[in-house]
């Protein structure tokens, strides 16, 4: 008798475990690219904004483009997910070469802790080009940081 409630416990904590990894396994990818509409969005920031479509722990795959991003505040947990930088001198690049540059501050707020940002430029040469930490356990890895460039926190 004690053997099956055990079972049945077992039954009950692996079925409960197989629920909570479910929804952790269903996040959400979205697409931001400023110079074509047939992206989710077309600003960094209209994707933090839409707790309609994008939810906590999501990913957002910004795209490259010849036109900079504006700079953006997040105050949720996101995977912001750049191209990456010296596309051009790695020939086994995508077709489109062009950095995800921000041009502007990069803000992470209270919400974000656990947030992840990922291989972005920041515009050469603009002022107030930085990253504001105002929060616990920002992770920035494998970024394109020029001279003058501020991180803040």
């Amino acid at each position: 008798m004690k053997t099956n409630f055990h079972i049945t416990l077992l039954k009950a904590c692996f079925g409960f475990l197989m629920i909570v990894l479910t929804f952790r396994v269903s996040a959400g990818t979205w697409r931001v690219n400023n110079s074509d509409a047939s992206a989710n969005f077309q600003s960094i920031q209209s994707a933090i904004d839409d707790a309609t479509i994008v939810s906590d722990g999501d990913t957002l795959f910004v795209e490259g483009s010849a036109t900079s991003y504006d700079g953006f505040t997040c105050a949720r947990l996101l995977y912001l997910i750049g191209p990456g930088f010296r596309l051009a001198e790695n020939p086994r690049t995508g077709s489109n070469a062009s950095y995800a540059v921000i041009a502007g501050s990069a803000t992470f707020e209270d919400g974000a802790q656990g947030t992840v940002f990922s291989g972005f430029a920041f515009a050469s040469g603009s002022s107030g080009y930085e990253v504001d930490i105002e929060t616990d356990n920002i992770t920035i890895m494998r970024c394109y940081l020029t001279r003058g460039f501020a991180i803040n926190g």
